[in-house]
This record gives C-alpha cells, sequence and structure tokens, in this order.
C-alpha cells in the first residue's frame, strides 16, 4: 500500500510539472490577425489568467525589412493582435516575467521569446539576429523543415525543440550546427524550446543567479 501510495504521489507531481509548462505563442488566426496565448498548446489555457503575460511587448517586420511595434486588445483567455501588410511578416516580441525563485533554491529570470511567421517562410527563416536571447528558425528544404536555434545570433547545441502539430508532440535535438533534422511538417506547426543562461545579473530590483529563456515559433507550413 505504501509502494502504490509513493506511485500515486510521484504521478500527480509528474502531471503537475507538465500542466506546469506554459509559454507564450503568437498563433495567427488569418493573414491580418493574430491571438497571443499563454499555454502549453496552441490553445488558450482557459484555467491560466493572460494577464500573467501582460508584460509583453511585440514588433512586427514587415516584408521590406523594418520593425514597427504592435498593440495588442485584451480578450478573456487571449490577446488580438492586428497584423497588417501583406507577403512574409514577422510577428516576435519579448514577455519579462520577472525574477523568480522556489522555496530555497536560486532565483532566475523568466523571459519568453515568441515568434510567428505569417505569410510563407522567408529564405532566412525569419532570423532575427544577435539580439535576440534565443530564438527558433525554421529552414524548409526538400518540402521538409528543420529547425534552427540561435541564442545571440550563434548556434546553441543540443537543445531540445518541442515541435507541435495536430498530429501529436515530437522532440528534437540540435546538433553542433543548432539544427535538427528536417521532418514533414503539414499546416500550422508550432515549436518551443529552452535555453538558459548562467550569468547573473539584477531586474526590477531584485538579483537573479541565471536567466531561463523560452522561445517558441508558430508558422503555416501548407498542405
Amino acid at each position: 500500500m505504501f509502494t502504490r501510495s509513493l506511485g500515486a504521489l510521484a504521478l500527480i507531481l509528474t502531471l503537475s510539472a507538465t500542466a506546469a509548462a506554459h509559454f507564450v505563442f503568437i498563433v495567427p488566426e488569418s493573414a491580418g490577425k493574430a491571438r497571443v496565448v499563454f499555454s502549453d498548446s496552441l490553445q488558450p489555457d482557459e484555467n491560466v489568467p493572460i494577464t500573467k503575460i501582460s508584460a509583453t511587448n511585440l514588433q512586427i517586420r514587415n516584408a521590406d525589412g523594418r520593425s514597427s511595434p504592435l498593440a495588442w486588445t485584451k480578450g478573456e483567455h487571449a490577446y488580438s493582435v492586428e497584423v497588417l501588410g501583406t507577403g512574409s511578416r514577422v510577428v516576435y516580441g519579448v514577455t519579462d516575467y520577472g525574477v523568480l525563485q522556489k522555496g530555497k533554491s536560486k532565483p532566475y529570470l523568466l523571459q519568453y521569446h515568441p515568434k510567428a511567421i505569417f505569410g510563407a517562410i522567408p529564405k532566412d527563416g525569419g532570423a532575427l539576429g544577435k539580439d535576440r536571447a534565443i530564438e527558433i528558425v525554421p529552414i524548409v528544404s526538400a518540402g521538409k523543415v528543420a529547425f534552427v536555434v540561435h541564442a545571440r545570433g550563434k548556434p546553441v547545441a543540443g537543445a531540445e525543440v518541442h515541435v507541435l502539430q495536430k498530429s501529436g508532440e515530437e522532440t528534437l535535438t540540435t546538433d553542433e550546427q543548432g539544427r535538427t533534422k528536417a521532418i514533414e511538417v503539414k499546416g500550422q506547426c508550432g515549436a518551443w524550446v529552452r535555453h538558459t543562461d548562467a550569468k547573473a545579473g539584477k531586474a526590477g530590483g531584485k538579483t537573479y543567479d541565471e536567466a531561463r529563456h523560452y522561445a517558441t515559433l508558430v508558422f503555416d507550413a501548407g498542405k
């Protein structure tokens, strides 16, 4: 009985940890609209207040390469964003979640780095460059998609990229060039990756020992 109780407790803890894994996704709904969700999928989580990600700044990079800020409208379970322009556009941002500490563990800075591609995937994969703490770049070749992970413009080896499709979730690992193997992708696809920067710092008047960054990506691969 005691062994079964321990097993049940372990299962509950595992499920709780999984349920707590939420990320900021920019999800295109049409050529000119998107919603921003805080969830473990591309769908809003109605059990989590959307105000948790209110400290998010969004920008859009148009087809001409120019970037400008984007405003959003708060909904019940998601933020709505109007995405103007035509052609390939990249909407991206940073969510500053602040400095957190669980129990006696070391304090850490938590930031989310969402990105979405509207229209066709550009030749550069929508890469935003060395100013990004972490980002995922899709590379299309022979009808398949590989994912490249960059931190400050440099490839990240050994990163686990979690790919979300209607068919299920798949985890891919980057090589020394920060690139995963290529897989078949159909329809709307999401991805997320975690990267930890061991450098200490200070934010919002609080010190932290490391920064934990989560990058997300959403795009439409078509049929």
